[in-house]
């Protein structure tokens, strides 16, 4: 129902604050679109017409400098994206649980825009301010993850001894970056669930323990991405 979507929405979430008639926010519309797919089933994107909904605004950030402003509310913090491709992180302040909640019930009790009504094909790419790629720099590192990356024998078995009490999973891959679903339930489940990454491109020889570990005599090559789980000693892919 509505009020467990609320509360499994609370822990973080992305909201862009924009003006339909600025020209900045029509430059970055296609750019906006494509990060809240991307991020989708781990990071709820939500937009707010500034100039439709003031008060809704102003709830979520009292000072607006410039549209489109992007904010990330997530344990405990708001933090706002930066111009340029830099992609700074503005801290803004603390937030407690009951603001995300209030800020997010209104967005659920009002009829609010969807990510996909800010597509329009003949957006520009251009952006004085935030830019496509600033933005998803910023992204990448405002989404917080509880992940322990592997790069050596001695990382996996300080990874093996830590926590014992924990289930352990090892998201094995050839690529740089951390699926964001991935990212996210590393960190709501991690008082229950260890998760470590091994990129096979930095660790060929470590990603090459966990194809001997796992697989029957005779098959030694992983298809990635996969997933070890430590106590079953199996592989599994997503």
């Amino acid at each position: 129902d509505a009020q467990s979507d609320i509360n499994q929405a609370t822990n973080q979430f992305v909201i862009v604050l924009y003006a339909e008639h600025s020209r900045e926010t029509e430059e970055l519309k296609q750019a906006i679109v494509k990060a809240g797919k991307s991020y989708s089933g781990a990071l709820p994107f939500y937009v707010v017409d500034c100039e439709q909904r003031p008060n809704m605004c102003q709830l979520v950030q009292v000072e607006i400098n410039a549209y489109p402003t992007i904010v990330y509310h997530g344990y405990g913090k708001q933090l706002i994206c930066g111009p340029g491709d830099a992609g700074e992180i503005v801290e803004v302040r603390k937030t407690t649980g009951n603001e995300l909640l209030d800020a997010i019930a209104q967005l659920w009790s009002m009829a609010y825009d969807t990510i996909s009504m800010l597509w329009r094909p003949e957006s520009a790419w251009l952006h004085a301010g935030i830019t496509e790629k600033g933005m998803n720099r910023w992204l990448s590192r405002v989404f917080p993850d509880n992940v322990v990356h592997l790069n050596s024998m001695a990382d996996r078995d300080n990874f093996w001894k830590s926590d014992p009490q924990k289930a352990k999973i090892v998201f094995l891959t050839e690529k740089p970056n951390l699926p964001p679903r991935l990212k996210a339930l590393s960190m709501d489940y991690h008082q229950r669930v260890s998760v470590a990454m091994v990129n096979g491109n930095i660790a060929p020889e470590l990603m090459k323990t966990f194809a001997s570990d796992a697989l029957p005599p005779g098959q030694r090559s992983l298809t990635l991405p996969a997933f070890f789980d430590l106590q079953r000693r199996e592989i599994s892919y997503p």
